[in-house]
């Protein structure tokens, strides 16, 4: 009965601590100033904050979709009373994002999620204000929620994709932000639009398709509904918590996406943020989202060129695989025109040449440097058309007589979205590039890799690793030379691949830091004080630490992202971030080793551009002032294993002794080598002549300081032809905690031990006189980790090694 009373009690001043968050309105959780707005932050005035909201569900939480591993569940919410802009809300339970120590089946029953959540109720429910991937979102507490109503959900607001995205003019789309934002979680519509871009995954039956308009302008597809997701089981906790199983899903049915090229009447669904907050999409909910077919144009897909890299006076070959799935291909022409922005097009008939192949003819343009624009249009043989791409968005190249010769003919770009002119293209003639390594993959640098061949803007580019190709063995400062690369947007930053290379150079001084840059600028993506040095190495000087956190609404509250920001004046929050990539800038640094508004004389390193943000990357701690990397560059050990010798080394002297018996052929002794340089010369495990000392050479990472070691023989007797020195053993053997060495010798004889590691490492030295008669001599191994020792034992110019076996 007193646990009873004593959980009634909890339970009532919980129930009241909940009731005291203040409601706040879907409204005014979602709203933000067009001046906001402008500034590319859509950050919730609440974020953070625990509220209690009211509104109408939409969508059915037993159909959501978004996590195959079971940890959340989610809906949306609109206002009751009102429709349109800043109506929606996404709603979940998600122990790990709330706090909440219990499973996900717990703060289901705690909050009477599934109960209460069904379409057309009308809900009161308690939860922190968050943000995921750009979307706002609202993380359900273990309060019960509560039904205080019923109604009806609103019809679709009928919007257009160019709210959302908007076509670059040149291939790619562009975040509306301004007139997007204010549709999040709101259920929309979109009316007559084209299916593209269709492509699917066999692993996961995942769909990816798009909605185009006439204008070229796109939006993705997001699967947040079961109902278009195909990986059967992400929706099954509501049939599991029922007493079903795993993967009895709420909606078995197999989905297929519309063929590329179909003309629908209509799509409505969820406006959602994804993918790393650089896309608007579309969540259709139910089935019937998607409406009908009106009619279904050619497809035209596998559009190619060549050559990739054409002179001024080569024509171009344009090929595209083009089929009708309701008729038959009546026609395709290209429309190609010169110059950015020009629309004088010119037209030129294709062929079918092959079966669904395609192919047409760009003349030359004449003159060197100049952009071409092209589309297609494809018609059937009912007189449906469409254009690939859209001719408002056309794709296109540049001709360069002298092929490509300077990274920034790949970086340079005449398009506001920052994309190369040649992305996607595999270039595997006509590239000629030399240039110097400016960050490495290698331990004590920024583990990423990049190339710069000037000082001046649009010099620097990333390079992405694949395996085999050697990358990960360039070091800062090698020279090489590019004969081939495939260009892509890499999440927005312009990167190389696949590259044909070869190494001209080592030790090369690094091209000139860019100083001057405005780091608020930068922040603010003002395109002509970023984009041109994406990839370079910049400084800013006389710099404050102006947040610690960058990302104060993530996961880690404390840390965010490991990611801090920096600027030339203390402008709380302001600034451009500073990232934790290198291998030796560690994810706590922004908060642990400084502190907001610290003055540092300067900060360094590689503009990167990674999830819709550009940031600093030092490569090191010697790019931040005050702080340091120390490179290594010292020989460790240094064994002969054929003679079962191990050299001592005298780090202070520069020294490496080998200690061999008197006849011992020295003229080609292969030793290996353990160090901590970057390399060393000559390299291990190559066979040297030691009968005159032999200077070894290891050189640090990043700097290539060089340090010597001179290796020198010194040949002894054995220790048991000392006269007046017998019976050497040691025992126990193997031993676990001390081990004694006896043996007999006239007295007064200098001696001297080291215990070696099998590397060679000297883990203790003494020495020790002996006396006439036995000696007993207690050497205690009890701090010493299981494994074979070597106990080397020296007398005057004679010496002999023993092995002692630690097993506890």
């Amino acid at each position: 009965m007193k646990q009873f009373y004593f959980s009634l009690i909890f339970t009532v001043v919980a129930a009241n601590a909940f009731a005291q968050y203040p409601i706040v309105s879907i409204y005014d959780i979602q709203y933000k100033d067009d001046a906001s707005l402008g500034l590319e932050d859509d950050l919730s005035a609440y974020d953070g904050d625990t509220v209690r909201v009211q509104g109408l569900v939409i969508f059915d939480p037993c159909t959501y979709a978004l996590s195959t591993s079971g940890s959340r569940v989610g809906t949306f919410m609109v206002e009751e009373s009102a429709t349109g802009e800043w109506t929606g809300l996404h709603v979940l339970i998600d122990p790990s994002a709330s706090g909440y120590a219990g499973t996900l089946e717990e703060l289901n029953d705690a909050s009477l999620f599934v109960d209460n959540f069904q379409v057309g109720n009308v809900v009161e429910c308690t939860g922190i204000v968050s943000t995921f991937d750009g979307n706002t979102q609202l993380w359900l507490l273990p309060v019960s929620s509560e039904i205080i109503g019923f109604a009806t959900p609103p019809l679709a607001t009928i919007v257009n994709v160019s709210d959302f995205m908007a076509s670059d003019g040149a291939g790619g789309q562009v975040l509306q932000t301004l007139t997007g934002e204010p549709y999040e979680s709101v259920y929309v519509e979109l009316q007559n639009v084209f299916v593209t871009d269709v492509s699917y995954t066999a692993s996961s039956g995942r769909w990816t398709w798009y909605l185009q308009d006439l204008d070229g302008n796109k939006i993705r597809i997001r699967d947040v509904s079961g109902h278009f997701r195909n990986d059967t089981g992400s929706d099954d906790e509501c049939a599991i918590w029922s007493g079903g199983s795993t993967d009895e899903t709420a909606t078995p049915d197999e989905y297929t996406a519309p063929t590329a090229g179909t003309y629908l009447s209509y799509v409505r669904g969820q406006i959602v943020e994804a993918f790393t907050e650089t896309e608007y999409a579309l969540a259709p909910l139910v089935l019937s989202d998607v409406g009908p077919s009106l009619a279904t144009p050619p497809t035209v897909t596998n559009i190619t060129r060549n050559p990739i890299v054409a002179t001024s006076i080569e024509e171009v070959t344009i090929s595209a695989n083009i089929i009708d799935l309701d008729g038959t291909v009546a026609s395709a022409n290209i429309y190609y025109s010169y110059g950015i922005g020009s629309v004088d097009w010119n037209l030129s008939s294709m062929t079918n040449t092959s079966g669904d192949i395609w192919e047409g003819i760009i003349s030359a343009p004449g003159f060197d440097g100049t952009y071409v624009n092209y589309y297609i249009e494809a018609t059937d043989n009912e007189g449906n058309s469409i254009e690939s791409p859209a001719s408002s968005s056309p794709k296109t190249y540049i001709v360069l007589d002298d092929g490509i010769t300077s990274i920034s003919q790949i970086q340079y770009t005449p398009f506001d979205n920052g994309n190369s002119i040649f992305n996607n293209d595999s270039i595997i003639s006509d590239l000629d590039i030399t240039a110097i390594v400016t960050a490495s993959k290698q331990l004590y640098d920024l583990n990423l890799l990049t190339l710069q061949d000037s000082d001046e803007p649009w010099s620097g580019i990333f390079v992405i690793s694949v395996p085999g190709d050697g990358t990960e063995n360039l070091l800062r400062g090698d020279e090489i030379h590019l004969t081939a690369a495939k260009v892509i947007e890499n999440f927005g930053q312009t990167s190389i691949r696949d590259i044909v290379y070869s190494k001209t150079s080592d030790k090369n001084p690094l091209p000139s830091f860019i100083t001057g840059l405005v780091p608020t600028d930068i922040d603010a993506k003002v395109f002509d004080a970023s984009e041109p040095y994406e990839g370079m190495l910049v400084k800013f000087e006389t710099v404050y630490e102006t947040m610690d956190n960058a990302d104060p609404a993530a996961t880690d509250p404390i840390y965010g992202f490991g990611e801090w920001r920096l600027n030339t004046s203390y402008t709380p929050d302001e600034g451009l971030r500073v990232d934790d990539n290198s291998y030796t800038v560690f994810f706590e640094f922004g908060v642990d080793s400084i502190n907001e508004g610290d003055e540092l004389d300067y900060v360094q390193g590689i503009l990167s551009y990674s999830f819709s943000n550009y940031k600093l990357e030092p490569r090191d701690m010697n790019d931040i002032a005050g702080f340091s990397t120390i490179y290594p560059n010292n020989i460790t050990a240094f064994n002969i294993s054929s003679l079962g010798i191990n050299g001592s080394v005298n780090e202070a002297a520069g020294t490496i002794s080998l200690i061999v018996p008197i006849g011992t052929d020295v003229s080609a002794l292969v030793p290996t080598i353990t160090f901590t340089g970057q390399y060393i010369e000559p390299a291990t495990g190559i066979a040297q002549d030691f009968t005159s000392p032999v200077t070894y050479t290891s050189y640090s990472p990043v700097t290539y300081e060089a340090k010597e070691y001179i290796v020198a023989v010194e040949f002894v007797e054995s220790i048991n032809s000392i006269p007046g020195l017998t019976g050497l053993e040691v025992y126990p053997n193997p031993v676990a905690d001390k081990v004694a060495v006896e043996f007999d010798a006239d007295g007064g004889k200098d001696m001297t031990f080291a215990l070696q590691d099998i590397s060679g490492r000297n883990l203790l030295n003494f020495n020790y006189v002996t006396y006439s008669g036995k000696n007993i001599l207690p050497i205690d191994l009890r701090e010493f980790a299981n494994g074979l020792y070597l106990l080397q034992i020296r007398s005057s110019d004679k010496m002999t090694t023993l092995k002692i076996l630690v097993s506890k």
